[in-house]
């Protein structure tokens, strides 16, 4: 349901539309983990993914991992009520879900898309496990870029609009949590490569 992902898709099915002898297929995962303590914002992301989703004409597999992860939460954290260590426990089912999919849909042959971009891989902030898989088509565009591109491909205004987030326990967006907005890290990286190249 973010901006990183649409355009993510949308690169990809701009190739297929550019390319259509090649015979790879495109499967969209949502895998919404709702009415958690750990995982926040998931009704609106999964409306947002579906949406894109619809425009570009692609029918999701959807992964409802909430059973898994409130058994597993039970059973595991137990009364241990701190949201951040449920997030935890929530963000390791992501991984295997996905790496499980990949494996069914298309044998060995599949490969998996990371979303991470320039600015969110600068920083740190991305999930080792949940974000960085085979192929990263927006690991050299900076969040502004990202924007950028999302228009030329038509990206769904309800997307350009949401806030960047990435379901934290607090519910915060990307922006509050670092403390300071993407294009205020990118000014800064810009003026440091300026003034190196004086």
């Amino acid at each position: 349901g973010g901006v990183d992902s649409a355009i993510c898709l949308g690169l990809l099915h701009q190739m297929k539309l550019k390319y259509p002898s090649y015979s790879y297929k495109i499967v969209p995962v949502i895998a919404p983990i709702e009415k958690s303590y750990g995982t926040t914002a998931q009704e609106r992301s999964t409306v947002l993914a579906l949406e894109l989703c619809a425009k570009y004409c692609y029918t999701p597999k959807i992964l409802d991992l909430a059973p898994v992860a409130h058994s597993k939460t039970q059973h595991i954290v137990g009364n241990f009520t701190d949201n951040h260590c449920i997030q935890q426990s929530d963000y390791w089912l992501r991984p295997m879900a996905f790496h499980t999919e990949a494996s069914r849909i298309e044998n060995v042959d599949s490969c998996m898309v990371g979303t991470v971009n320039k600015s969110e891989w600068d920083l740190g902030w991305f999930s080792q496990y949940l974000d960085v898989f085979n192929l990263m088509p927006i690991i050299d565009l900076y969040k502004s870029d990202v924007y950028a591109y999302a228009k030329l491909l038509k990206v769904p205004q309800s997307i350009l609009d949401n806030p960047p987030e990435g379901g934290l326990a607090d519910g915060k967006n990307d922006e509050d949590s670092l403390g300071f907005t993407y294009d205020q890290y990118e000014d800064k990286q810009k003026y440091i490569l300026r003034c190196s190249h004086q």
